[in-house]
């Protein structure tokens, strides 16, 4: 047996494609020919200076090891020419793929262990047969140094499934042999939205495979354990691991921050950027797998949740929990513990283990000169044991290696246990053993540290540091700083990098945890200003979402809209009005252009329901609720209009002037709904007359928008660019994105209907990536509408079924109901009658699931209508 080299090398992975399909079809032939696969591929190594680790360690594949980038460079080049060159028998093909990733490992009984292998074993999932793929790593050391003629071709950045941090990716080409494939199967070639690890994932194979195997037959799988045993990292590695079998994608919805089982819909339909009525025809027709993280605290609405997904029937489910969900047809799987080593295991036997080997991993990360040893080996083994293989309680023990010895820390938990339990830690059951060791960790905190843990319980999906600073009540951020930094040293709290900034956040048994220790006088005072921080982050962000920091300002709100969320539901628990009814009011904008209409909705009603709150806070409230309201409650305009008008009686005994200003445009724009379009440019050309004179640019170009469509619903298209023209380059001042991108979109009506289609064209295109920035899926549908028709004005039949068919698809993606009436607003239709507006909107949102060439040829039929009648209208 060759002597295996050490230290930084090269790996190479190879894979028949293909190989269990020939294996069946042709078994007596496969032996020979994996002879002779086998003999060139060998010989290409050997050729190399390179040594075979494993011929055939997993299926139809070889493994080999080099000294030297440049050589096995030059064996993956050798070793694809000979399979190239091969004659193989009739109606065998074999396609090797490759994948080639240089670093460092662990050599243990003649084999490599550790994530660089394993990335380069991923490397490989992801190539064709006939492909040689390269990780940066490597591509680094040889990009100077290769064979004559031969290149690297830069393939991108991609995710493997190890779901870590992707991987530039190189394709080695070679000119004697084929360069083109198809898109590479990495995670980025399918839909989905899991998360970046920042940590390996050890262990599980054989749980992903089981898992997999009941998702075969079933299409609702559950996975139980306790708080920390893994459930939720397991589910999506599942998820990467069989993603190619969905192809609409794989996408993780956790409801770890949800308290209402009233917000689980809507919050799904988040997920997807749809509107909550527009769920269920969306899920329609897709073949999908969704993991749907938490469900403990919520399980009678999650069950009730799932069994809805379920009645599309290709949904597929993963649900976590601690208790089943007793729907029909549900599968659970109890995740166990990792194995761990047997009592007396020596160091050799322990590698390997992944109880063990999550430890070092984790360890090293603390400590980076901690390494197992035959001193420590026995440590290792007793706290491994001790913690019966769970996940996070190993990780909580191993970032001790930073302040104590293996010894240390074992002999401590043996104490801490007993304690608990007066005897051995065997009669200890996992979610107790889960907590001892969150009690021991807590403990060995001081009162600071241990009251700011506490405090942390009130943050949801994560929180920043200022945001730390105002929950704890403490002005001195270096002061908090030192604390938090003591809590993710100790595994307590997580970070990532987040922008320019860090983002902290606490694993849910962790917030559990803490929350189940904070009194109830604790829990006040962190909750209100919780409440207060975000009740001031809302409004600071306000005005800002009508400037040019609009897209950073969308985004942060967006990323803290679950603490959003968990504030307004503390304040109306705690009886706080005015921060809740302030807090909503100012998030109403946010709500609008992210398409969390029906939310912001319910959050508005929710607050104005509550007893309390100032005259201002609840005037604001029943402003912007009766504004957002109108988008979904089509059939109630008066109503809304009503609450519109309350607040301007309330401004106006106030003498708010603005509030009044606000609260009359608003009433014009409720005019415009009812199609009254009359009246409404009075009210708004009265408005725009206070806001030029007052300097509000932004309120004078909304007027104006407005004064335009009407113009335009009416027929008179020369006053309706003028309008939009002037509120175009006001809105340009300003920098609202959202409404220079809604602005250039009925100017490329107007040209597409005087017959200037290059024009048209040409302003569609400059809207469309406009709306893809502020992520407006009903915006995207709306400016793809207006090319398609422009396409089919044109004749060019293909390219407007294209067009109208990714329309099809974003405006059903960007929610449908009621909250089509925007869009359609805004395109070729006829709506120049409420009655008219409400049979368009029906119609479409019917048409969503309608087959593409039956949809285009509706939309292109009302396109030729819109024009026709414009045409006897001038």
């Amino acid at each position: 047996m060759p002597d295996l080299p050490i230290g930084t090398i090269t790996y190479m992975f190879t894979d028949v494609e293909g190989s269990t399909l020939l294996w069946q079809q042709h078994p007596d032939e496969m032996r020979a020919v994996m002879a002779r696969h086998d003999s060139l591929l060998t010989s290409a190594v050997e050729a190399n200076d390179g040594t075979v680790v494993r011929p055939r360690g997993e299926g139809d594949s070889i493994f080999a090891v080099f000294l030297r980038a440049t050589d096995a460079v030059g064996a993956a080049c050798a070793a694809q020419q000979f399979i190239f060159r091969e004659t193989w028998p009739k109606d065998i093909a074999i396609n090797v793929r490759m994948a080639l990733h240089t670093g460092e490992s662990e050599l243990r009984e003649h084999d490599y262990y550790g994530t660089t292998v394993n990335r380069c074993a991923r490397l490989r999932a992801i190539a064709h047969g006939g492909q040689v793929l390269v990780s940066q790593a490597t591509a680094q050391l040889v990009q100077d140094m290769l064979p004559e003629g031969v290149f690297l071709r830069d393939m991108g950045s991609h995710r493997l499934k190890d779901l870590q941090r992707p991987e530039q990716v190189f394709q080695l080409i070679h000119p004697e042999l084929p360069a083109d494939f198809p898109d590479l199967k990495s995670l980025d070639a399918h839909p989905h939205n899991l998360p970046v690890q920042l940590t390996s994932f050890i262990g599980r194979e054989e749980e992903i495979d089981e898992v997999n195997g009941l998702l075969s037959t079933a299409r609702l799988v559950t996975l139980l354990g306790a708080g920390g045993s893994g459930k939720t990292r397991l589910a999506q590695e599942i998820g990467a691991s069989i993603i190619e079998n969905y192809p609409d994608g794989v996408w993780f919805i956790g409801l770890a921050a949800l308290s209402d089982p009233n917000m689980l819909r809507p919050h799904v339909a988040d997920t997807f950027n749809v509107g909550e009525d527009a769920l269920y025809g969306f899920l329609q027709g897709k073949s999908i797998l969704l993991i749907i993280d938490n469900c403990e605290h919520l399980v009678v609405g999650a069950a009730s949740l799932v069994h809805w997904l379920l009645a599309c029937p290709g949904v597929t489910v993963i649900a976590t929990t601690r208790e089943v969900l007793n729907l029909v047809g549900e599968r659970t799987y109890q995740v166990p513990p990792l194995p761990v080593p047997v009592q007396d295991a020596v160091q050799e036997i322990m590698a390997g283990c992944p109880s063990v080997d999550l430890f070092i991993e984790r360890a090293q990360a603390a400590s980076p000169a901690f390494e197992m040893t035959a001193s420590n080996a026995v440590s290792v083994n007793q706290i491994v044991r001790r913690l019966d293989g769970i996940p996070l309680a190993i990780e909580l023990a191993a970032s001790r290696v930073k302040l104590l010895q293996p010894a240390e820390i074992a002999s401590r938990l043996d104490e801490s246990f007993k304690l608990l339990t007066g005897g051995p830690v065997d009669a200890l059951p996992h979610h107790q053993t889960l907590e001892r060791c969150i009690d021991w960790s807590y403990d060995m905190l001081d009162l600071e540290q241990q009251t700011l843990f506490r405090q942390l319980s009130v943050f949801r999906g994560g929180f920043t540091l200022p945001a730390c600073c105002a929950v704890s009540g403490t002005d001195d951020e270096f002061e908090v700083l030192e604390s938090l930094g003591q809590l993710v040293d100790k595994s307590l709290v997580r970070t990532a990098p987040f922008g320019e900034e860090t983002r902290y956040h606490l694993l849910e048994p962790l917030r559990q945890y803490a929350a189940a220790r904070i009194t109830a006088d604790e829990a006040a005072e962190a909750g209100g200003r919780h409440a207060r921080y975000f009740r001031d982050l809302a409004e600071e962000a306000a005005p800002e979402l009508h400037g040019p920091g609009q897209l950073e300002w969308l985004a942060r709100l967006e990323t803290e809209h679950d603490n959003f969320r968990a504030a307004l539901a503390w304040c109306l628990e705690a009886g706080e009005a005015e921060i809740a009814q302030r807090t909503a009011a100012a998030l109403y904008w946010f709500w609008i252009i992210r398409r969390h209409v029906g939310e912001g909705t319910e959050w508005l009603d929710r607050v104005l329901a509550a007893d309390g709150g100032t005259r201002m806070s609840r005037a604001y409230a029943l402003l912007q609720g009766g504004f957002i309201s109108t988008m979904v409650r089509m059939d109630d305009l008066e109503g809304c209009r009503a609450q519109i008008r309350q607040a301007r009686a309330q401004f106006a005994e106030s003498g708010d002037a603005q509030g009044v200003q606000t609260a009359e445009t608003y009433d014009a724009t409720m005019l415009w709904w009812q199609r009254d379009f009359d009246a409404s440019s009075t009210g708004f050309a009265e408005a725009q007359a206070v806001h030029r004179s007052t300097g509000f640019e932004w309120g004078n170009a909304f007027c104006g928008w407005f004064l335009g469509s009407a113009a335009w619903l009416m027929g008179d298209m020369k006053r309706a660019y003028e309008h939009y023209t002037q509120s175009l380059a006001l809105y340009r001042r300003v920098g609202d994105l959202t409404f220079i991108a809604w602005t250039l979109l009925p100017l490329a009506n107007i040209s597409l209907g005087s017959g200037d289609l290059e024009q048209a064209k040409a302003l569609y295109e400059q809207s469309l990536p406009m709306m893809a920035d502020i992520g407006d899926r009903h915006g995207e549908g709306a400016v793809l509408l207006g090319l398609g028709m422009a396409a089919d004005f044109w004749g060019d039949t293909d390219e407007a079924q294209r067009l109208l068919t990714d329309a099809q698809t974003s405006l059903r993606e960007g929610g449908g109901g009621q909250g089509l009436s925007w869009p359609i607003s805004n395109v070729l239709v006829d709506t120049r009658t409420h009655d008219l507006l409400v049979e368009a909107t029906h119609r479409y949102q019917a048409s969503l699931n309608l087959p593409p060439a039956e949809w285009a040829r509706m939309v292109c039929a009302d396109g030729e209508a819109w024009r026709a009648r414009t045409r006897l209208d001038s």
